[in-house]
């Protein structure tokens, strides 16, 4: 571990060496521009070896304040587009390494060490000279260097607005054009949402609906699952809501066949899920509808609460367990009450608690009182008689003088 972090600090410090040598680190020119200089790292991807995971970074001001930020730009691409660099290199035990990531709107110049299945160090953004022609043969108005540093940041490609365009998006600007690339809209997802059967007409819903993870991929495991001809604004409830493939899947247990996307939202929304139907169903309850399922767990009937109470002696339908989880009985305070009632019924119990008459409570009237039932503990409590008070003006007395004394205002001090 200590071999490798020193591999990569004498690596960082070779790169800022080889950064001044070759004037990556540049002063701002004289028409106000900063330099377009930054940092890169890139590893392998675990999922795809011919893939790297790239993260470019770029922090710039200008003494004027006209141009500052921050730039962070993470992606998983091809390690063929980045001509220069090798899966040689990668592997290596550290090499300086040189390579070009051109773009539509400019290429960066990136130089730095390889090694490990790593590789960090600086780059240089070359703007495209003939990017504005480009842009203007296609309609747009002048773009900023600004803009197009922006748009060479998100990996901008022609063919974006040659598609949209295609598709008959609305007319936008540049700064919309922006917006799809920063928020991760490439011409793969346009395409690739289109095959899937969705073309929005305006780019403010395209982004939309990149920004909450609504993919091709996303559509095509809703439309496996029985869930197909969607609208945009299913889509974006659904995935907002945490509705999976798999969610839909493990719902299956639920029995009565396949549910409306609106019924899958709402047992989302209220926790339902397949563990938690399995657990009710090991505890005997079977053919759950949705109304009950919803209904049980948003009142914390769990598959423990209702073992817990069956081994306490009391089988019963959900609405019941509804209502003793709803008035706080638990399993142990049933055993207790029975210990000391063992005729007790359940609505005494509930009784019980409901009047706040806890175990230690009873447990010291009936120390003074052996023969005081549960009415007459409930009416004590209900009188404001405490432990403390019984122990002071017992002498003699009964439980209904006590209580008793306790109306007319009788107070221990």
């Amino acid at each position: 571990m200590f071999a490798h972090k020193r591999f990569w600090q004498v690596a960082a410090g070779l790169v800022l060496l080889l950064a001044g040598a070759i004037g990556l680190v540049a002063k701002e020119d004289d028409g106000g521009m900063p330099p377009l200089t930054g940092s890169w790292t890139l590893e392998l991807s675990a999922d795809d070896p011919a893939k790297v995971n790239v993260n470019m970074q770029y922090r710039g001001t200008r003494r004027d304040g006209g141009w500052s930020g921050f730039s962070n730009w993470g992606r998983t691409m091809p390690l063929a587009s980045f001509q220069g660099l090798t899966r040689e290199q990668l592997d290596s035990q550290g090499q300086h390494v040189t390579f070009q990531l051109v773009g539509d709107a400019g290429t960066f110049q990136g130089e730095g060490w390889a090694g490990h299945g790593q590789a960090s160090g600086h780059y240089q953004l070359v703007l495209n000279p003939q990017f504005n022609a480009e842009m203007k043969r296609r309609g747009f108005g002048e773009v900023t260097p600004r803009q197009q540093f922006q748009l060479a940041f998100s990996d901008f490609k022609f063919a974006l607005v040659d598609e949209l365009k295609a598709q008959g998006y609305a007319p936008y600007d540049t700064d919309a054009l922006v917006r799809l690339g920063t928020h991760g809209v490439t011409v793969d997802y346009v395409r690739e949402m289109k095959a899937a059967g969705y073309t929005f007409r305006d780019v403010g819903t395209l982004t939309k609906m990149r920004d909450h993870g609504v993919t091709p991929r996303y559509i095509r495991e809703l439309h496996d699952a029985g869930y197909r001809d969607l609208s945009a604004e299913q889509l974006l409830r659904a995935r907002d809501h945490g509705v999976t493939a798999r969610f839909i899947s493990e719902l299956g247990s639920l029995g009565g066949g396949q549910r409306s996307l609106e019924e899958v939202i709402r047992l989302r929304d209220h926790g339902v899920s397949a563990d938690y139907v399995a657990s009710l169903k090991q505890a005997g309850y079977t053919n759950i509808t949705v109304e009950e399922a919803v209904r049980v767990r948003d009142h914390g009937v769990t598959g423990e609460f209702i073992s817990s109470m069956r081994d306490a002696g009391y089988k019963l339908p959900l609405e019941e367990m509804v209502r003793l989880r709803d008035h706080g009985v638990s399993a142990t305070f049933v055993r207790e009450v029975k210990t000391v009632f063992p005729n007790a019924q359940l609505e005494d119990i509930i009784r019980l608690k409901d009047h706040g008459v806890h175990m230690s409570y009873i447990s010291e009237i009936r120390t003074h009182f052996p023969q005081a039932q549960l009415d007459d503990l409930v009416r004590a409590r209900d009188h404001g008689v405490s432990a403390e008070f019984v122990r002071r003006f017992k002498d003699g007395r009964s439980l209904d003088e006590i209580i008793r004394l306790k109306d007319r205002g009788v107070e221990m001090y």
